[in-house]
């Protein structure tokens, strides 16, 4: 085809039909045909072979046409040709955000940069692909946050958007591209730009005009506010196979809150209740997930927990919006990756909405939301089954069902041998007057596994006990043990501690100097003493084995791990995944396992 024009009108026609590959064939054809200056002069061609070559993704074959025939990209030129070329550019940098070719993005940028002032801008011709342009820019933050927002700072400068009123109304219409900006301030770390942005174009998240998309990105720029200013808290572990309740540990009157938040913090809290309700849950997009579970572990991860903040957060969502699905957590443990899969939602909200009920005293909706429990979630983690049993149990302890507590306790037990569940039966027998089955039972619990410091109200009961033996001596030391725990935690010491031991430490000759180990060794041997030696025994499976060393590793039926020698077997070979009964003991060295002994299978 020699003649221009009707070239020029073939490839308008195929244009208009779209049909992208017949045009890169059709200009292939005649490339030698046409000089530079008859297909540069026309816009409208020049546009189409371009498009052309975009739509195909022949990239480089379209910046090689521009420039080969010498296609000028400035000011001057026609607004459909600088257009079709910036497009071509937004189409580059997309292929190049794909690949992740770093270092070709910053080029690409650079180019963007210069071409951005050729364009018109006060003509709304360019704003749909100002708006993807921006877009495209922010997507950069799934390489690279930080650099991402300076590309985004760097093109708002360049287009001059602080005073351009009409790209301003654009993009606050864009829920897509403003919210993608305001989840890339949050992941980026640039948490102030995100809430100044959003303030600079008068946005209120809470008018209660505004979309559920942006809402849910604005959810994630707390998200990211909140996970930077608690970096000690990871939400992508499972918890700690342990009911957080612990009435009288960390909720027992006798400790001072000491937690102060700042303004800016509080203010933050706030927001974080006010989004909660405006979030849906529909895709795994949403923040809601993700911004719930953080926020509950950090308020449960704290010493002195703010159960109200937590029964806040609670009662801010919908439970309706949370679902049953499970996420799988890869993380790794003592050099080895463990793959372990998370309590749903609805679970997690469950056993937060129960705890903090029962820490505030409202035992009547504890117990409904615990029983509720069993009839939503299918299947239970971390031994919650276990956990909502005993709030139910101590639920009815408190309208005083002591029988009725007892037996749900001593249920649960059977499957969680935990020395508080045997405290807490043992307070039980004492509030029934039944002495000797309660100071039996604090024995047990005071032998069994468990973080000295957090049994100093255990000790306490026991000395009084042994004071209505008569036994002061050793009353006085449980007394004594339970006041230097609190010493070294720097616990508030109860008024009732300090009368019982002013009343009996006249008559006492013991070193009041005396560390808190040293006096729990002592006592040791002495509970040891009074209960026969089979009185406590557990079962489990041999999960490890060191052949030349002759010793090996067995995990309970309550997940604890206990260390033992092949001496202490009562048969010939430990195998992996035997089952076996036995008893246990405390090491004696901080931080060791418990040793397991008098091992038997039972199989």
């Amino acid at each position: 085809m020699k003649d221009i024009d009707a070239f020029d009108k073939y490839i308008t026609e195929l244009a208009k039909d779209k049909k992208y590959p017949n045009i890169v064939v059709s200009f292939k054809n005649t490339v030698g045909d046409f000089s530079s200056d008859e297909v540069s002069s026309r816009k409208h061609l020049v546009k189409n072979i371009i498009d052309a070559h975009r739509h195909e993704k022949l990239f480089n074959e379209a910046f090689s046409f521009v420039k080969e025939y010498g296609i000028s990209i400035e000011t001057s030129q026609h607004k459909a040709v600088l257009s079709s070329y910036a497009w071509l550019v937004y189409a580059k940098l997309d292929d190049f955000i794909k690949t992740e070719k770093t270092d070709e993005i910053d080029i690409i940028i650079k180019n963007i940069l210069s071409l951005l002032p050729c364009l018109n801008l006060s003509d709304d011709y360019y704003d749909l692909l100002l708006m993807r342009l921006i877009g495209k820019i922010v997507e950069i933050g799934r390489l690279d946050p930080s650099i991402a927002v300076n590309y985004v700072f760097e093109i708002l400068k360049v287009i001059g958007f602080r005073k351009n009123t009409r790209l301003k109304e654009k993009l606050k219409k864009d829920d897509f591209v403003l919210g993608s900006m305001i989840r890339l301030f949050g992941k980026s770390g640039y948490f102030d730009y995100g809430f100044k942005f959003l303030k600079f174009l008068q946005i209120d998240i809470f008018a209660g005009n505004v979309s559920v998309n942006l809402a849910n990105d604005y959810g994630w720029l707390l998200y990211y506010w909140v996970k930077e200013e608690n970096k000690h808290v990871s939400d992508d572990i499972p918890e700690d196979d342990l009911d957080t309740v612990f009435s009288d540990l960390e909720n027992e009157r006798w400790k001072e809150s000491k937690e102060s938040d700042s303004h800016s913090k509080d203010e933050i809290f706030e927001q974080i209740l006010r989004i909660f309700p405006l979030l849906k849950n529909d895709s795994k997009y949403s923040s809601l997930s993700r911004l719930f579970n953080l926020c509950l572990r950090i308020e449960k991860g704290k010493a002195n927990k703010n159960w109200k903040k937590i029964l806040a957060i609670v009662t801010a969502i919908d439970v309706n919006l949370l679902t049953l699905d499970c996420r799988t957590s890869v993380f790794e443990k003592n050099g080895k990756e463990r793959r372990v899969e998370l309590a749903s939602d609805k679970e997690s909200w469950y056993s937060a909405y129960s705890n903090a009920l029962y820490q505030t005293e409202d035992y009547v909706n504890c117990l409904n939301v615990c029983q509720d429990a069993y009839e939503v979630i299918p299947r239970f983690h971390y031994n919650n089954e276990i956990w909502f049993a005993r709030r139910i149990a101590l639920c009815k302890r408190s309208f005083g069902n002591i029988d009725d507590a007892i037996f749900e306790l001593e249920k649960i037990v059977k499957q969680k041998k935990e020395w508080f569940i045997q405290k807490e039966i043992a307070e039980l027998y004492y509030e029934k007057g039944d002495y000797k089955i309660a100071k039996e039972m604090l024995i047990v619990a005071a032998l069994n596994r468990g973080d000295l410091e957090k049994k100093d109200a255990l000790f306490f009961l026991l000395g009084k006990l042994f004071i209505q033996d008569g036994n002061t001596g050793i009353a006085y030391k449980h007394f004594l043990l339970s006041l230097k725990i609190r010493q070294d935690q720097q616990f508030r010491i109860p008024q009732e501690l300090k009368q019982s031991l002013e009343q009996l430490s006249g008559a006492m000759l013991i070193d009041q100097d005396v560390d808190a180990f040293r006096l729990y060794k002592e006592l040791l041997s002495f509970w040891k003493s009074l209960l026969p030696r089979n009185n406590v025994s557990y079962q489990g499976k041999i999960f490890r084995v060191i052949n030349e060393k002759e010793i090996g590793f067995i995990k309970g039926d309550d997940n604890q791990e206990f260390f033992f020698r092949y001496k202490d077997l009562k048969f010939k070979q430990p195998i992996v995944g035997m089952k076996v009964k036995y008893k246990t003991r405390d090491s004696r060295q901080e931080g060791k396992h418990w040793i397991a002994f008098d091992i038997h299978p039972t199989n």
